[in-house]
Protein backbone atom coordinates (compact mmCIF):
# COMPACT_ATOMS: atom_id res chain seq x y z
CA UNK A 1 0.00 0.00 0.00
CA UNK A 2 1.76 3.35 -1.12
CA UNK A 3 1.72 6.09 1.28
CA UNK A 4 -0.03 9.19 0.96
CA UNK A 5 0.86 12.64 0.88
CA UNK A 6 -0.53 13.74 3.97
CA UNK A 7 0.65 10.56 6.00
CA UNK A 8 4.31 11.22 4.41
CA UNK A 9 3.26 15.03 6.31
CA UNK A 10 2.10 13.78 9.56
CA UNK A 11 5.33 11.34 10.01
CA UNK A 12 7.47 14.50 8.63
CA UNK A 13 5.38 16.61 11.61
CA UNK A 14 6.00 13.71 13.82
CA UNK A 15 9.93 13.44 13.60
CA UNK A 16 10.32 17.05 13.72
CA UNK A 17 8.49 17.29 17.26
CA UNK A 18 10.11 13.87 18.31
CA UNK A 19 13.77 15.93 17.43
CA UNK A 20 12.12 18.80 19.66
CA UNK A 21 11.27 17.34 22.33
CA UNK A 22 14.49 15.42 22.48
CA UNK A 23 16.84 18.51 22.11
CA UNK A 24 14.10 19.65 24.89
CA UNK A 25 15.35 17.39 27.51
CA UNK A 26 18.51 17.25 26.88
CA UNK A 27 18.55 20.84 27.28
CA UNK A 28 16.94 20.87 30.32
CA UNK A 29 19.28 18.07 31.88
CA UNK A 30 22.18 19.58 30.82
CA UNK A 31 20.67 22.91 33.01
CA UNK A 32 19.63 24.80 30.02
CA UNK A 33 16.38 25.95 28.23
CA UNK A 34 16.33 29.17 26.40
CA UNK A 35 12.56 30.02 27.44
CA UNK A 36 13.31 29.61 31.62
CA UNK A 37 16.74 31.67 30.43
CA UNK A 38 14.41 34.39 28.82
CA UNK A 39 12.17 33.83 31.69
CA UNK A 40 15.16 34.30 34.54
CA UNK A 41 15.97 37.45 32.32
CA UNK A 42 12.91 39.52 32.78
CA UNK A 43 12.45 38.12 36.36
CA UNK A 44 15.75 39.38 37.54
CA UNK A 45 14.85 43.06 36.02
CA UNK A 46 12.56 43.06 38.88
CA UNK A 47 14.52 41.08 42.14
CA UNK A 48 11.78 38.14 41.44
CA UNK A 49 12.92 34.68 42.73
CA UNK A 50 11.12 31.62 40.99
CA UNK A 51 11.69 28.35 41.87
CA UNK A 52 11.17 25.87 39.04
CA UNK A 53 8.56 23.13 39.39
CA UNK A 54 6.59 21.43 37.30
CA UNK A 55 7.58 18.62 34.39
CA UNK A 56 10.95 20.77 34.34
CA UNK A 57 11.74 19.79 37.91
CA UNK A 58 11.04 16.08 37.17
CA UNK A 59 13.28 15.76 34.35
CA UNK A 60 15.83 17.25 36.76
CA UNK A 61 15.61 15.15 38.98
CA UNK A 62 16.69 12.38 36.25
CA UNK A 63 12.47 11.47 34.75
CA UNK A 64 13.31 12.32 31.17
CA UNK A 65 9.86 12.81 29.77
CA UNK A 66 8.53 15.75 27.80
CA UNK A 67 6.50 18.63 29.08
CA UNK A 68 4.52 21.26 27.18
CA UNK A 69 4.78 24.34 29.31
CA UNK A 70 7.01 25.63 32.23
CA UNK A 71 6.04 26.28 35.83
CA UNK A 72 7.21 28.50 38.14
CA UNK A 73 6.63 28.73 42.09
CA UNK A 74 6.86 32.73 42.73
CA UNK A 75 5.43 34.40 45.91
CA UNK A 76 2.30 36.41 45.42
CA UNK A 77 3.83 39.51 45.36
CA UNK A 78 6.48 38.80 43.03
CA UNK A 79 3.98 36.87 40.31
CA UNK A 80 1.71 39.99 40.47
CA UNK A 81 4.73 42.24 39.25
CA UNK A 82 6.36 40.16 37.17
CA UNK A 83 3.01 39.59 35.28
CA UNK A 84 2.17 43.46 34.67
CA UNK A 85 6.31 43.40 33.44
CA UNK A 86 5.97 40.61 31.01
CA UNK A 87 2.33 42.08 29.62
CA UNK A 88 5.01 44.86 27.85
CA UNK A 89 7.80 42.82 27.35
CA UNK A 90 9.15 41.75 23.98
CA UNK A 91 8.51 38.44 23.00
CA UNK A 92 5.71 37.90 25.61
CA UNK A 93 2.42 37.74 25.10
CA UNK A 94 -0.42 36.97 28.18
CA UNK A 95 -2.81 33.91 27.68
CA UNK A 96 -6.12 33.21 29.27
CA UNK A 97 -5.63 29.55 30.07
CA UNK A 98 -5.01 30.53 34.01
CA UNK A 99 -4.78 33.65 35.79
CA UNK A 100 -1.33 34.07 35.38
CA UNK A 101 0.34 31.87 31.84
CA UNK A 102 2.61 33.55 29.28
CA UNK A 103 3.53 32.66 25.99
CA UNK A 104 7.13 32.68 25.17
CA UNK A 105 6.87 33.61 21.21
CA UNK A 106 10.28 32.46 19.84
CA UNK A 107 9.91 28.95 21.98
CA UNK A 108 6.56 28.59 21.51
CA UNK A 109 6.57 27.46 24.82
CA UNK A 110 4.07 28.97 27.99
CA UNK A 111 5.41 29.77 31.23
CA UNK A 112 2.42 28.98 34.25
CA UNK A 113 2.72 30.87 37.62
CA UNK A 114 2.00 28.97 40.49
CA UNK A 115 1.40 31.16 43.44
CA UNK A 116 2.15 30.99 47.09
CA UNK A 117 -0.62 31.24 49.36
CA UNK A 118 -3.12 30.16 45.90
CA UNK A 119 -5.55 26.73 46.57
CA UNK A 120 -3.54 23.82 45.02
CA UNK A 121 -6.53 21.86 44.38
CA UNK A 122 -10.17 22.62 44.62
CA UNK A 123 -11.86 20.81 47.37
CA UNK A 124 -8.40 20.22 49.44
CA UNK A 125 -6.89 22.46 52.14
CA UNK A 126 -3.62 23.19 50.47
CA UNK A 127 -1.93 25.88 49.50
CA UNK A 128 1.51 26.77 47.34
CA UNK A 129 4.23 27.23 49.71
CA UNK A 130 6.11 30.15 49.58
CA UNK A 131 9.49 29.98 47.88
CA UNK A 132 11.27 30.12 51.11
CA UNK A 133 9.62 27.60 52.88
CA UNK A 134 10.57 24.42 49.99
CA UNK A 135 14.32 23.14 49.71
CA UNK A 136 15.75 23.85 46.19
CA UNK A 137 18.22 20.94 44.39
CA UNK A 138 20.17 22.62 41.42
CA UNK A 139 19.47 24.95 38.90
CA UNK A 140 17.82 25.02 35.58
CA UNK A 141 18.60 28.03 33.02
CA UNK A 142 19.79 29.54 36.37
CA UNK A 143 16.78 28.79 38.13
CA UNK A 144 16.44 27.41 41.43
CA UNK A 145 14.63 23.63 41.27
CA UNK A 146 12.09 22.24 44.08
CA UNK A 147 13.76 19.56 46.37
CA UNK A 148 12.93 16.01 45.23
CA UNK A 149 10.65 15.81 48.63
CA UNK A 150 9.01 19.03 48.06
CA UNK A 151 7.90 18.29 44.17
CA UNK A 152 6.70 14.72 45.52
CA UNK A 153 4.62 16.41 48.13
CA UNK A 154 3.71 19.09 45.42
CA UNK A 155 2.54 16.22 42.56
CA UNK A 156 0.29 13.65 45.31
CA UNK A 157 -1.93 16.91 46.16
CA UNK A 158 -2.26 17.30 42.49
CA UNK A 159 -3.43 14.50 42.44
CA UNK A 160 -3.79 14.02 38.39
CA UNK A 161 -2.39 10.66 36.45
CA UNK A 162 0.46 12.35 34.86
CA UNK A 163 1.47 13.48 38.59
CA UNK A 164 1.08 9.99 40.11
CA UNK A 165 2.90 8.70 36.83
CA UNK A 166 5.63 11.03 38.09
CA UNK A 167 6.06 10.07 41.48
CA UNK A 168 6.36 6.47 40.65
CA UNK A 169 9.15 7.49 38.34
CA UNK A 170 10.66 9.53 40.59
CA UNK A 171 10.54 6.81 43.49
CA UNK A 172 12.11 4.23 41.03
CA UNK A 173 15.05 6.76 40.77
CA UNK A 174 15.58 7.45 44.40
CA UNK A 175 13.89 5.16 46.69
CA UNK A 176 16.35 5.31 49.27
CA UNK A 177 16.43 8.91 49.29
CA UNK A 178 12.82 9.42 49.73
CA UNK A 179 11.57 10.72 53.25
CA UNK A 180 8.11 9.64 53.73
CA UNK A 181 7.22 10.98 57.34
CA UNK A 182 8.40 14.26 56.10
CA UNK A 183 5.95 14.38 52.93
CA UNK A 184 3.18 12.61 54.75
CA UNK A 185 3.63 15.44 57.57
CA UNK A 186 2.10 17.50 55.51
CA UNK A 187 -1.33 15.96 55.03
CA UNK A 188 -4.58 16.39 57.05
CA UNK A 189 -5.41 13.69 59.27
CA UNK A 190 -8.57 13.14 56.77
CA UNK A 191 -6.60 13.08 53.63
CA UNK A 192 -6.05 9.25 54.36
CA UNK A 193 -6.55 8.46 50.44
CA UNK A 194 -3.55 10.75 49.51
CA UNK A 195 -0.99 8.82 52.16
CA UNK A 196 -2.58 5.37 50.98
CA UNK A 197 -1.76 6.48 47.47
CA UNK A 198 1.78 7.44 48.52
CA UNK A 199 2.19 4.24 50.64
CA UNK A 200 0.85 2.31 47.31
CA UNK A 201 3.42 3.77 45.21
CA UNK A 202 6.27 3.24 47.30
CA UNK A 203 5.34 -0.34 47.91
CA UNK A 204 5.15 -0.80 44.50
CA UNK A 205 8.22 0.09 42.89
CA UNK A 206 10.48 -2.92 43.68
CA UNK A 207 7.90 -5.15 42.19
CA UNK A 208 7.79 -2.69 38.64
CA UNK A 209 11.69 -2.15 39.16
CA UNK A 210 12.15 -6.30 39.14
CA UNK A 211 9.84 -6.15 35.86
CA UNK A 212 11.74 -3.79 33.92
CA UNK A 213 14.99 -5.66 34.80
CA UNK A 214 13.33 -9.08 33.51
CA UNK A 215 12.93 -7.32 30.31
CA UNK A 216 16.16 -5.59 30.09
CA UNK A 217 14.94 -2.18 30.84
CA UNK A 218 16.82 0.62 33.31
CA UNK A 219 16.54 4.08 33.97
CA UNK A 220 19.30 6.43 33.04
CA UNK A 221 21.43 7.88 36.25
CA UNK A 222 19.79 11.11 37.64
Amino acid sequence: MSVTLTNRLNLATTDTILRELTTMTRDIVSGGDPTLTAFREQAEVLGANPVIVGGVAVIHHGYRRTTEDRDVLLLHREAEALANHLMDAPNWERVEIRQYAFLYHPTGIHVDFLVSGHLMQLGRPYFFPGTHQIDVSGEVAGIPVIGLQDLIWLKLVAGRMQDLADIMELCKRHLPNIDIARILQYLQKEDDDLREKLLDIINRVPIELAGEKRLGQDHPES
